[in-house]
């Protein structure tokens, strides 16, 4: 995932000038052309020239897939096309198998499942399930 690595970096250093940064490995997604931008960065100095250098190592290594992985759609996995729902987990497009909500929003019946079983042994899992449950109401498990 070098591709979105190397888009990381361009941001930070983008300033008021994101929109002239190229979007051609990006056209298979659904993100917008003209991001939002951090006021500050989160990593700076020494650290983001880490990063950077790294960055630049992967993107250079032959053998690393330097193009993003599209679906059956020919978009990238968490791409949802304009009108489509997604999941409230994970943000990808809903496949056939659901957890339904009260409030009518779903989850992919895997992810909820695989957070679902995580939250029994796991805090941060826990709190997941937590917040999905009080933004959209309990889930209906009838269909697990």
């Amino acid at each position: 995932m070098p591709v979105l690595l190397n888009r990381c970096i361009d941001l930070t250093e983008a300033d008021d000038a994101a929109h002239l940064l190229d979007f051609t490995d990006f056209e298979c997604t659904d993100w917008s052309k003209t991001p939002l931008l951090l006021r500050s960065a989160c990593v700076r100095g020494a650290a983001l020239d880490d990063v950077r250098e790294w960055v630049l190592q992967v993107s250079m290594d032959q053998t690393v897939d330097q193009t993003l992985p599209v679906d059956s759609r020919g978009l990238y996995a968490s791409s949802v096309a304009s009108g489509e729902a997604c999941c409230v987990l994970t943000g990808f497009p809903l496949g056939s198998r659901l957890v339904t909500f009260t409030n009518g929003r779903c989850a992919n019946r895997e992810h909820w499942a695989r957070v679902a079983a995580a939250s029994r042994n796991n805090a941060a899992a826990a709190d997941v399930v937590r917040a999905v449950t009080l933004w959209c109401g309990p889930a209906d498990y009838k269909p697990l």
